[in-house]
């Protein structure tokens, strides 16, 4: 959106994501900056402005603050309540987490502070029949038999791969990615 026509710098408040930051040829002036996800955009455009405006105020917001970055380019992290107080409150379902058998990144690049996209999405669809096998090894040891799931691929082919996988083993499987309408996306979620 950085040359989109409603383009407004003079406004006083600016909403932007950090990719069209990236994209802007100047940026608007402004004295603090709120970042949502922050988990998530700790990208190197995001850490330039950290570094290259000193007396600039940063507000991060973020559920999970599990980025190595954080720590290193903000004064203090400050948690706000817990997993267990939110399930507790009714703010969240309980939920298990299950892990099936993890994605080897030895050696993977990171850019941004995240692994390199295409190379660990290869690394996911080499082990897409372990992350099915354990997942019905799981769901029959917990619930007695299949119950439905959401899977996280990393990337539109690694989840086609699992969405084949778990087709072979006749359970109903179904991607949604950005490359759907989101029409598909509205009838295959309710």
């Amino acid at each position: 959106m950085a040359g989109h026509w409603r383009h407004r710098m003079h406004v006083n408040v600016q909403v932007a994501s950090a990719q069209t930051l990236e994209r802007m040829e100047s940026w608007p002036a402004f004295d603090v900056v709120f970042i949502d996800e922050l988990h998530a955009c700790m990208r190197k455009s995001v850490i330039n402005i950290i570094k290259t405006r000193p007396n600039l105020r940063i507000i991060g917001a973020t559920a999970p603050p599990f980025h190595p970055a954080i720590v290193e380019h903000f004064s203090s992290v400050t948690s706000v309540t817990s997993m267990r107080e939110l399930v507790a409150s009714g703010s969240l379902v309980p939920f298990r987490v299950f892990v099936a058998k993890e994605i080897d990144t030895t050696g993977v690049k990171v850019l941004a502070g995240e692994w390199q996209k295409g190379e660990l999405e290869k690394r996911g669809q080499q082990i897409v029949g372990d992350i099915v096998t354990d997942y019905m090894r799981i769901s029959n040891e917990v619930f007695g038999g299949y119950r439905k799931t959401i899977c996280f691929s990393c990337g539109v082919a690694h989840g086609a791969d699992l969405v084949n996988r778990f087709a072979e083993q006749g359970i109903n499987a179904v991607q949604l990615s950005y490359k759907d309408e989101d029409e598909y996306k509205g009838e295959r979620t309710c």
